[in-house]
C-alpha cells in the first residue's frame, strides 16, 4: 500500500510510523462542562497529541416518536432508553464545545470531530480543527460526505456496520468531492460481541483494497485490540474515553477509563517500536554468542590424528575451530597434540 503522508495535529500519519492514539471523550461528561474541561486536561497530561470529540448540539437530529435504544453496562447487563431522551441529555451548545475544545488547543492538541449536520460542520471549520470524521451512521450520508469532503481537511472514514458496498461508495464520495488525504476506520461490532466478531484482518484488508491508511475504532472491552492493531500496522487506533468509574452509560461497555490512557498508549507505542523493520541486517564481525560452541578435544590427541565425531565433541564458548566450520576442518590431521577438553584451532591442524 502507498499515500501520500499527512498530518492530524502534531502527528504525521505514514506508511509504517506510529500508530496516532486518538481518545474520544465523545459525550462521556453528559453536558458538565467542568467534568469536560477536566477531561482534556487529564489527557494532555497523559501526553495525548490529538483528541477525538464530537459536534452533538441539536436534539431533532433524533425523531420523537418513542424509538428505545438499548446497551449494555460494564457488567454487560442491557439497559434500555428512549433514543430522543438519550440524544437530549447527551446535546451540548455551540458554545460551550468552543471552550472545550478550546481547552484541548490550549493544551496543544490537536482536534478531530465527528459532525452530524452542516451547522456542526460550520462550527469545526470556525474551530480550526485538524481533523473531521465520518460517524458509523453517516457513512450513507452523501450530502454530509460531499461538503465535509470539499473542506480539504484530513477524513476519517468509520465503516462500522457498513457493506463493502457502502464503503466503497463512501469513499468514491468523498474523493469526488475533493478529500485526497483519507484514512478508513474498522469498527467491529461493540461489546456484547466477543473477540471472534472482530475480524481485524479485514481492517488490513480493508486499507488495501482501497489503497488508503487504515485504523481501528476500537469497540473491545478491553485493550487487547489495540495492541492488536498496532501490530497488524494500524495508522489510527481510536478508543472512547471516559472518566473513571462511569458506569451504566451509552458505549461506556467498551469505553478506556480516563486514568489507564497513559499506560496504554505507551503500551501501543513500544508495541510499534517492537515491530522494528522488515529485515534485520548484521555485521558478519559481530559478536557471538557465548553459548555457539566451538570444537573440543574429547580426549588426549596425538599428532597426525584426524579430525572426526570421535576424536572431538563441542563445547562454549567457541575458543577455535567454531562448530559451523565442522565440513572444513572434518578428517584434516593434527600437526601437534591436543590435551582432552581443550580447543582445537586451525593452527592446530595441517594445510
Amino acid at each position: 500500500m502507498s499515500f501520500t503522508p499527512f498530518n492530524l495535529g502534531s502527528h504525521t500519519v505514514t506508511p509504517g510510523g506510529a500508530p496516532l492514539f486518538l481518545p474520544d471523550i465523545g459525550t462521556f461528561f453528559n453536558q458538565d462542562e467542568g467534568l469536560a474541561l477536566e477531561m482534556v486536561d487529564r489527557l494532555a497530561e497523559a501526553g495525548v497529541k490529538v483528541i477525538k470529540g464530537e459536534v452533538l448540539h441539536d436534539p431533532d437530529i433524533c425523531l420523537d416518536d418513542g424509538t428505545a435504544i438499548r446497551y449494555p453496562d460494564r457488567q454487560g447487563v442491557m439497559r434500555e432508553e428512549p433514543y430522543r431522551r438519550l440524544i437530549e441529555r447527551k446535546v451540548v451548545p455551540l458554545p460551550t464545545y468552543e471552550r472545550i475544545f478550546g481547552r484541548a488547543r490550549d493544551r496543544g492538541m490537536g482536534i478531530v470531530l465527528s459532525i452530524y449536520d452542516l451547522t456542526g460542520l460550520r462550527f469545526a471549520l470556525d474551530l480550526d480543527v485538524d481533523g473531521l470524521k465520518v460517524a458509523t451512521s453517516n457513512i450513507v450520508h452523501q450530502p454530509l460526505i460531499t461538503a465535509m469532503a470539499a473542506t480539504g481537511r484530513p477524513l476519517l472514514i468509520d465503516t462500522g456496520d457498513s457493506s463493502l458496498e457502502e464503503i466503497d461508495r463512501a469513499v468514491s464520495w468523498a474523493r469526488a468531492g475533493g478529500a485526497d488525504r483519507l484514512l478508513v476506520e474498522h469498527s467491529p461490532y461493540p461489546p456484547p460481541a466477543g473477540p471472534e466478531r472482530h475480524d481485524l484482518r479485514f481492517m488490513v484488508s480493508l486499507g488495501r483494497s482501497l489503497g488508503l491508511p487504515f485504523g481501528l475504532s476500537d469497540h473491545h472491552h478491553g485493550e487487547e485490540m489495540l495492541y492488536a492493531a498496532t501490530a497488524l500496522g494500524a495508522s489510527l487506533l481510536e478508543k472512547g474515553v471516559c472518566p473513571d468509574g462511569l458506569d451504566g452509560e451509552q458505549d461506556v461497555a467498551h469505553a478506556l477509563p480516563i486514568g489507564q490512557v497513559a499506560r496504554v498508549q505507551k503500551a501501543c507505542a513500544t508495541i510499534h517500536t517492537a515491530l522494528g523493520r522488515e529485515f534485520r541486517p548484521l555485521d558478519r564481525d559481530r559478536p557471538r554468542k557465548l553459548s555457539r560452541m566451538g570444537l573440543v578435544a574429547a580426549r588426549d590427541l596425538a599428532p597426525g590424528e584426524p579430525l572426526s565425531l570421535e576424536t572431538v565433541r563441542f563445547a562454549f564458548p567457541a575458543r577455535g575451530i567454531r562448530v559451523e566450520q565442522w565440513e572444513e576442518a572434518a578428517g584434516r590431521c593434527l600437526v601437534r597434540g591436543v590435551v582432552a577438553g581443550q580447543p582445537v584451532g586451525w593452527h592446530d591442524l595441517s594445510a
